[in-house]
């Protein structure tokens, strides 16, 4: 079973705003029941392109904030990503 979850965030990297941004965020479980969280952004600044493998942090609007990497380049307007784990963030992967 998926959900999906929308609104408005801001994008930062190393402690840094990047841009701000809409998202789509899909949140997912697998056949063991391990969560899976992946998505689109949608950054309003057009200067701003992000590479794949780029990690970043999200703070959204909501109140939550998801550290994510860029998967590939952007479909559209709109850039694919994946959630980090907390295991990537603490080992400074991604």
């Amino acid at each position: 079973m998926a959900e999906t979850f929308e609104g408005k965030g801001y994008l930062f990297q190393d402690g840094r705003l990047v841009a701000p941004v809409r998202y789509r965020l899909r949140s997912e479980r697998d056949a063991w029941g391990h969560s899976a969280a992946n998505g689109e952004l949608w950054v309003a600044s057009q200067r701003w392109t992000g590479n794949p493998g780029d990690s970043y942090v999200m703070h959204t609007e909501d109140g939550f904030s998801l550290p994510l990497e860029l998967t590939r380049k952007p479909i559209g307007q709109w850039q694919p990503f994946r959630r980090l784990s907390h295991r990537e963030v603490a080992d400074g992967l991604g």
